[in-house]
């Protein structure tokens, strides 16, 4: 229309000129349609769709000595508590950018597991195991996860005496001081300890869902946080006794109701925050590790805090401001990261909620625990699958049944699935509804509709007793052999199924180097 009114033309009239000159100098067009309102429809070539499907079939990933370095910090849970349904989006949305970076070749990616291992919460444990003279040894005589549960006990116990007991409260912060000075041998035994518990139980789930991650939690930079303050010694001002570092932000705010709270890089009483280890972890990252890509995964909660810390980077042309840095990607050819550029995004997501759009918790009032859940969605895909199978072999007594075993492992493949595919489905920046009843729907957008439709497709491949052919035929296309390809045209089905194909470089283009903001 714009251009119509410009060129004084009718917009059909504009249509069929660009729709000529497209026809006449392309190769890959075989028509053109006009539709009314001027909107120019192609059709592609049939031997161009062919060509770029024999490329797909010989794409491998690329081979590149001189990888980028990316590092992805995701999943992240306290350590001390077992883990909850608002784990689950970390770990799912960040395994799957890995995997994405992972499959392309240019990129060496390190899967961190940001665990709060030397926060507040430990000199609370640290001051009840003491105050109560809890025996551990007794404690270890249990399983691994009563083990765990005992503790999570402890620390909701020691959280209402830190809230309510100034004196315990004070020993808290002596012990938590005291851990990440890291003098004490008696406290770095029951820390270490404390730490064991967690495992067993964040292991167990990252292995139900196929997710591989190297713990390098808050207490692992303990080392470079004297460092990293003298680096950051020109921007720290004193405030109340505590050392800050207060943002271009905070500075040009005019009135104090509107001033967000300041990083606190070292509390009065000489302790390290949250805002302490970032700050050391974002240096070690840059300097250490040389990342070229960092990406963090949280919910939208923690998305101020991390602008404050990505603002100090700037601040200290550690990075570049980050507006500039998010259109840093790299091209299809690139090899190698040849600038001193980095990228960093803060990848955020909504948090889960019930049917009833509420924060998602058992009918106690606790958060649900991911163990739970996870056992609750095989539970409910045995249920599914064996009701099946009873009602294909009622109606066809020739067909074996599937054993319990079959159907167990069948279950954790579907619930586990469902689970995730639940939630890469959703989009990204909303709060997410938790549902196993739509999960597990064999209509819909469903991992089980895609797993269902799979495995028919399998069946028919199966029964035809020709799978050793579709081999034959996918070595030929994979040296570039287009015969066996007639006219894809002629069908429509295969024709809409080519078109489809043939849309995925594209599309895993877009979510590698661009993440929906």
């Amino acid at each position: 229309m714009q251009l119509g009114n410009q060129l004084k033309q009718s917009p059909i009239d504009v249509a069929k000129s660009l729709g000529e000159s497209i026809l006449n100098n392309s190769e890959i067009v075989e028509k053109i349609d006009i539709i009314n309102n001027g909107v120019i429809s192609l059709s592609l070539c049939d031997e161009y769709v062919k060509r770029k499907i024999s490329e797909i079939f010989n794409q491998q990933p690329l081979n590149v000595k001189d990888k980028i370095r990316v590092i992805v910090d995701f999943s992240s849970p306290n350590m001390a508590k077992r883990m909850h349904v608002g784990h689950l989006r970390s770990t799912i949305i960040g395994d799957c950018i890995c995997r994405i970076l992972e499959y392309d070749g240019r990129f060496e990616v390190e899967r961190i597991n940001h665990v709060g291992d030397f926060g507040t919460q430990f000199g609370m444990l640290l001051a009840f195991i003491e105050r109560n003279s809890i025996d551990l040894e007794k404690l270890q005589t249990q399983n691994p996860p009563e083990q765990l549960e005992t503790v999570e006990k402890y620390y909701k116990d020691s959280k209402k005496l830190f809230d309510s007991d100034p004196l315990f409260k004070d020993l808290a912060h002596q012990k938590v001081i005291a851990l990440q000075q890291g003098n004490d041998e008696s406290i770095h035994k029951i820390w270490k300890y404390l730490l064991e518990c967690s495992r067993y139980e964040f292991d167990s789930i990252y292995e139900r869902l196929d997710v591989r991650l190297v713990e390098k939690g808050e207490s692992y930079y303990r080392d470079f946080i004297p460092k990293t303050l003298e680096i950051l010694n020109p921007l720290i001002q004193e405030s109340n006794g505590a050392k800050c570092i207060f943002t271009e932000k905070e500075q040009e705010t005019i009135t104090e109701d509107q001033k967000e709270p300041p990083l606190m890089v070292q509390k009065a009483d000489g302790g390290y925050t949250y805002d302490t280890t970032d700050l050391a972890t974002l240096w070690y990252r840059l300097f250490v590790s040389k990342g070229k890509w960092l990406i963090y995964v949280t919910d939208f909660g923690q998305a101020s805090h991390f602008n404050k810390v990505f603002k100090v980077g700037e601040m200290m042309k550690w990075i570049d401001p980050l507006e500039n840095s998010r259109d840093l990607v790299w091209s299809e050819n690139a090899t190698s990261l040849t600038s001193s550029k980095v990228r960093i995004d803060h990848v955020g997501f909504g948090v889960v909620l019930d049917e009833e759009k509420k924060k998602f918790r058992t009918r106690s009032g606790d958060t649900v625990k991911l163990h739970d859940l996870l056992d609750e969605a095989i539970k409910r895909s045995y249920e599914i699958i064996k009701l099946k199978n009873d009602e294909r072999c009622k109606e066809n007594e020739e067909i074996s049944s599937l054993t319990d075993e079959q159907i167990m492992a069948a279950s954790k493949i579907v619930g586990y699935g469902a689970v995730k595919y639940a939630d890469l489905r959703t989009n990204r920046t909303t709060n997410y509804t938790f549902s196993f009843d739509k999960m597990l729907d064999f209509r819909g957008n469903t991992a089980v509709y895609l797993l269902y439709a799979y495995a028919r497709i399998s069946s028919i491949i199966e029964k035809s007793g020709e799978r050793e052919l579709m081999k034959e035929y996918k070595d030929q296309v994979a040296k570039g052999d287009l015969s066996l390809f007639t006219n894809l045209k002629q069908s429509e089905s295969e024709w809409r199924l080519a078109l489809k194909i043939i849309e995925f470089k594209d599309v895993y283009s877009r979510r590698q180097t661009t993440p929906k903001k």
